[in-house]
């Protein structure tokens, strides 16, 4: 066992500390998706906990082995100095995250200690693996209704907090994949370019994005170059002077930018006319860096900023009164936010980098990092370690390439590559719909629509996406590699065993299904004659939300509904079957204690007026039975008061990130149903970490409500490092109350309350 070890121990602690940094990539995914509302503070201790422990151990590990090989003593000072340097560059950034509490300067260091002199392409691989199948996760989760899809005029996020990183999560997605692939195979880069094309199209339709329009161009402009610039043509003077100007504008790109932008703003502060011209055309981006440059300057260790706030698709009141508050330019989030100390390390690694890539033949790399320091001009995510991954590859291990390979020889693209495409964009208009209705209704039958259970639900669409990535992955190498009687049987076990997981899946959500249709039978009995009313009445189609599947099997004639959340949720034109607490437009009808109807549908409206039924107008009157569901905030509340019985106990679900430090206010007004002498009424709750623990608690008694039988009770409470903040309510004495309004507000951003 032990000499087991001794042989694979490199790759032991390869796997542990890559997955250290996948799982923080993870962690770090999360918290710009709505599962952010979900995941538990301990998830969160654990991350960092394994990043630090197995980074260290191998680390640790490569410094002792390597300072032993050396047998020289110069080399080994050469050896402790480059060591002793990497940590000076680290230092700025532990000092400036722990003095301003910016944790991702902490763990960017750490995760280029924890992938020091680790292959660059095995990083790039399991990076493009682990975010493409969250990110495709997460969409079918947020389609299938388990968190929020926002919405900013009408473009939706897909289950990320805003609409520009999903397009951003695309964007770099390509580009690390690009950099990934095979340098010999034409024909795959000619795909390549052609599967760029369709994704940016899809995606810029989907977020109308101008960055990724650019980006994207970038990106098949350099697609292109390197097909043009291939082994042929290397004798051509002129393309190799091209090829050298490109090369030097990759290596100097960050700082040029930089630069660009740092006069482009102080242009605008002087207003000057073709300054202004290119902030609109820019969409104000350098208005956005202008405030908090007059308001914070730029500082040697940055600037104590705990209130950066984007729209971030949400209709927040309390975020929308303060405006928008985001630094959408990397450079100047750099300079303003970290200070241009860090902003120096990071641009002087970026070029090191890049001429490192350069020197090792690299060229794909160069150019990756020219692309992303042109999109870091109009985003803010260049520190981001989940969408950029090249910031902590720069102690990597880049192997110099052969320079007699033939490149971009001819070779065919895998006919598994191909049908699995292909496969994939048939899907998105046959079997998705189905998919997601099956899901759909399995989600919500478990109770993994909300909360700390919705994490459930990620989990088991990652698990499906991962096997069916294995089985594909499985199926190429069968295909296009020469395969031994072992790799292949290993292969083709490998397919057998994820093709069973799948199946075993398919027949646990199907039985659930079934047997969710057993369990809600006195709920579909009461509704069925209303479902059979509109279904003969109906014009247009006839939708359902949480119980597709459900109501599709039993009474049929429901048609198959892909989007559940927001305004993407209902149907421009049609009747929707939803939970009784979602809102929706058209007409309102309460069906039943757990269900509603919405519609836009003028048959249906007249029809069922004409039986007796009377409808509210949404447009007029906004119902809320379950506040449990429901985010409210400052200045929305309610329309309609809503009772809580002895016993019971409610809960809000907030929306606030780790910007948002201070003191806040919460002001509860209650009414009282029953009338009682003496005794406790209720006990209202603010919770940290979505639920948690207790922030505070106030207990109620009926002296509070005096003789009108009202009670406004307000509650201070200071955020630090408990970010998702829910409010609770529950009754423990004989009386029942009503809930008039639940309204939060921030008062103070210091550690003292004014």
């Amino acid at each position: 066992m032990l000499s087991w070890f001794k042989i694979r121990r490199r790759w032991i602690l390869d796997a542990l500390s890559l997955g250290a940094v996948l799982q923080y990539v993870a962690f770090r995914f999360l918290q710009s998706t709505m599962f952010i509302l979900y995941y538990s503070h301990t998830y969160k201790l654990i991350t960092m906990g394994l990043l630090l422990l197995f980074g260290g151990v191998r680390y640790a590990y490569l410094i002792i082995k390597t300072w032993r090989e050396k047998e020289d003593r110069r080399a080994k000072i050469r050896f402790g100095l480059n060591v002793g340097i990497a940590w000076m560059l680290a230092f700025p950034f532990f000092f400036v995250g722990w003095v301003h509490d910016y944790k991702v300067l902490v763990f960017l260091p750490v995760c280029c200690m924890c992938l020091y002199n680790m292959e660059v392409e095995k990083v790039l691989k399991s990076f493009c693996v682990t975010v493409g199948i969250l990110l495709i996760s997460t969409v079918m989760c947020c389609l299938a209704g388990t968190v929020r899809n926002l919405t900013w005029d009408n473009i939706a996020a897909y289950g990320i907090i805003n609409s520009t990183d999903f397009a951003t999560y695309g964007l770099f997605l390509l580009i690390t994949a690009w950099c990934g692939m095979k340098h010999n195979e034409w024909k795959t880069m000619v795909f390549f370019m052609l599967l760029t094309i369709t994704a940016s199209c899809i995606l810029y339709r989907l977020t109308e994005s101008r960055t990724l329009v650019y980006c994207s161009g970038l990106l098949l402009i350099c697609i292109l170059w390197e097909c043009l610039y291939s082994h042929k043509f290397r004798r051509s003077i002129r393309l190799n002077a091209v090829s050298r100007c490109i090369n030097s504008l990759s290596a100097v790109a960050f700082p040029l930018i930089g630069v660009l932008v740092l006069i482009l703003t102080v242009l605008y502060s002087k207003h000057e006319p073709w300054a202004m011209q290119v902030n609109q055309l820019l969409t104000r981006r350098l208005e956005v860096v202008m405030t908090p440059y007059e308001k914070y300057g730029i500082n040697p260790f940055g600037a104590d900023i705990k209130s950066l706030h984007g729209n971030g698709g949400t209709t927040i009141p309390a975020w929308n009164m303060n405006g928008y508050g985001y630094i959408d330019v990397a450079y100047a989030m750099l300079a303003i936010k970290y200070g241009w100390v860090i902003t120096g390390i990071v641009a002087g690694l970026w070029i090191w980098f890049t001429v490192k890539a350069l020197r090792a033949r690299r060229e794909r790399i160069a150019l990756a990092m020219l692309i992303l320091a042109a999109h870091g001009f109009s985003e803010a995510r260049i520190l981001d370690v989940n969408y950029n991954i090249f910031l902590v590859l720069p102690f990597c291990l880049i192997k110099r390439e052969d320079t007699d390979i033939e490149y971009l020889q001819e070779d065919k693209v895998p006919i598994v590559t191909i049908c699995s495409l292909i496969a994939g964009f048939v899907g998105l208009y046959i079997i998705c719909p189905k998919l997601l209705s099956w899901l759909r209704t399995f989600f919500y039958l478990e109770g993994w629509s909300g909360g700390l259970a919705g994490i459930n639900s990620l989990i088991f669409t990652i698990f499906i996406f991962f096997s069916l990535w294995a089985i594909w992955k499985n199926a190429n190498n069968l295909l296009t590699e020469d395969n031994t009687n072992k790799a292949g049987f290993k292969r083709i076990l490998s397919i057998l065993v994820f093709v069973i997981a799948i199946a075993i899946c398919t027949t646990m959500v199907d039985k659930r299904i079934n047997r969710g249709i057993l369990d809600n039978e006195d709920r579909l009995k009461k509704e069925e004659p209303i479902i059979h009313k509109v279904q003969e009445l109906a014009k247009l189609p006839v939708y359902a939300a949480e119980l597709s599947e459900l109501y599709q099997r039993q009474f049929g004639g429901f048609r198959d509904h892909v989007f559940s959340s927001e305004q993407l949720s209902f149907p421009n034109q049609g009747t929707l079957f939803t939970d009784s607490s979602v809102d929706a437009p058209g007409y309102y009808l309460q069906v039943s204690d757990q269900t509603a109807i919405h519609t836009t549908d003028q048959a249906v409206v007249d029809g069922l007026a004409n039986e007796g039924y009377s409808w509210l107008n949404f447009n007029n009157a906004k119902h809320v039975i379950d506040l449990a569901d429901t985010a409210v905030f400052n200045g929305r509340n309610p329309s309609e008061p809503m009772v809580v019985k002895c016993g019971e106990k409610i809960r809000t679900v907030n929306c606030q990130t780790d910007q948002y430090y201070g003191w806040y206010e919460v002001q509860f007004t209650l009414s009282l149903l029953d009338k009682l002498d003496e005794g406790d009424i209720c006990k209202l709750e603010v919770l940290g970490e979505a639920g948690d623990w207790v922030i505070l608690t106030e207990t109620i008694t009926s002296k509070d409500f005096g003789n009108s039988g009202m009670c406004e009770k307000t509650l201070k409470y200071m955020i630090g490092d408990t970010p998702k903040v829910l409010y609770g309510i529950e009754v423990t004495g004989g009386a029942s109350i009503i809930v008039n309004s639940i309204i939060w507000q921030k008062v103070s951003e210091t550690d003292e309350f004014e």
